[in-house]
């Protein structure tokens, strides 16, 4: 892997992190991101920040909601 430059690198690491996933998957998936057309890369780290800012269990029944 250290053929790789160093942002490609991280990337794989930040990937390698997710469950179930190892590194040499972590690597397909990172190629495939940098293959990608640039709209869809964003499309994807828009789509990774909207669940984080806006899905939360709910406080009555705790299914994933955007809202109560």
């Amino acid at each position: 892997m250290s053929h790789y430059p160093p942002s490609i690198i991280n990337l794989i690491k930040r990937i390698a992190k997710l469950p179930g996933v190892g590194e040499k998957t972590a690597e397909r998936l990172a190629m495939h991101i940098l293959r990608a057309p640039r709209h869809e890369a964003e499309k994807l780290a828009q789509s990774i920040l909207n669940v984080k800012d806006k899905v939360k269990f709910c406080t009555r029944c705790f299914a994933l909601s955007d809202g109560e």
